[in-house]
């Protein structure tokens, strides 16, 4: 995680210079997290085969639908994801809410279940609750050790820096947002190790930040286009030329929801992403709105990475909260 260490100071410095000689980080009185109770149903990769233990070059680790059974009728939508620095998972919603739970994984580091619940609103800049959905859809997230977040927005397209959960935000450097479409913003988010930011927007534009600067900078896939990226982490062992990690999401209604896994590598100029499918969820395999994905060291494989990925439910009844893990080892290809 030192790579916080790097983008923090980057991130403070360009706060600074755009808006004061000092950065202040007010906390205000805020509403109090609060724990609800969260459920975790086991879920197979493929429920026609359900001895099927992989998808392309990712071994299956386990997956559970979410639900809230009481506690709390906001839980939903949840579509930016990190770890954050007790392990707790977290997520932020298109409500404006931020979500907190730790993962259960069993002896073999399989994951089997969630725990220790609990939901808080984020704040506007005012120090207010974010208000209705042109305001909270809040979309992408990074947590850094000592708990501060990045959070951006889409809609009204912007990046937001919280010290903590309870602290009202200022705003933090982000691309350019003319040209995205409301609905269409900075989907994914990843702050890699040498403090580099990247931004990408669910259109396919892929923008390399570092303090006040942000440059665009090419994504080329080598999976069909109409698959668009909607979420981002950097691998967890960093170094130069470390890749990211992202999930990338199409739909239409004769095939349902797809998803691609992807692994992303930076071009020796540095102008360009190549992104390399690893795997895809499209039926039968169990799949819906992915929306994020966290790379960690893998409990399972040695020198492998673990990827869980998320879907936004969109507060539907027509579809699922997934959280679905897989080991990587890298240098394997899809299969």
């Amino acid at each position: 995680m030192s790579r916080w260490a790097v983008a923090l100071a980057l991130l403070v410095g360009a706060c600074a210079t755009a808006s004061s000689p000092t950065v202040r980080w007010p906390l205000q009185p805020a509403p109090q997290a609060y724990p609800f109770a969260l459920t975790g149903t086991p879920v197979p990769l493929d429920a026609s085969d359900p001895a099927r233990m992989r998808a392309g070059a990712l071994a299956y680790a386990g997956g559970l639908v979410l639900s809230a059974e009481r506690g709390t009728s906001r839980f939903g939508g949840l579509s930016g994801m990190d770890v954050g620095p007790n392990g707790q998972l977290v997520a932020v919603t298109d409500s404006g809410d931020l979500v907190r739970f730790a993962l259960r994984l069993d002896g073999s580091g399989r994951l089997v279940g969630v725990a220790d619940a609990d939901i808080r609103p984020l704040r506007n800049t005012d120090g207010g609750p974010l208000q209705g959905k042109e305001e909270a859809d809040a979309e992408g997230l990074v947590v850094a050790p000592d708990g501060g977040l990045l959070v951006t927005f889409e809609r009204t397209h912007r990046a937001l820096a919280y010290a903590d959960p309870a602290a009202t935000p200022s705003p933090a450097p982000a691309p350019p947002a003319a040209g995205l479409p409301e609905n269409a913003g900075w989907e994914g988010l990843a702050v890699l190790a040498d403090g580099t930011r990247l931004f990408a927007a669910e259109t396919g534009r892929l923008w390399s930040c570092r303090a006040a600067r942000c440059d665009e900078t090419r994504l080329e896939q080598d999976f069909g286009a109409e698959f668009q990226p909607t979420g981002l982490d950097g691998a967890p062992e960093g170094g130069a030329g470390a890749p990211a990690y992202a999930t990338f999401r199409a739909f239409d209604p004769l095939r349902g929801m797809r998803a691609v896994v992807a692994r992303l590598d930076p071009a020796s100029d540095g102008r360009a992403w190549r992104a390399t499918e690893l795997a895809r969820l499209a039926p039968p395999l169990t799949a819906d709105n992915f929306e994020s994905v966290v790379a960690l060291p893998s409990p399972a494989v040695t020198g492998g990475v673990r990827l869980y990925v998320l879907s936004d439910d969109n507060f539907s009844d027509d579809q699922r909260t997934l959280l679905l893990a897989f080991d990587y080892a890298p240098g394997e290809a899809r299969r």
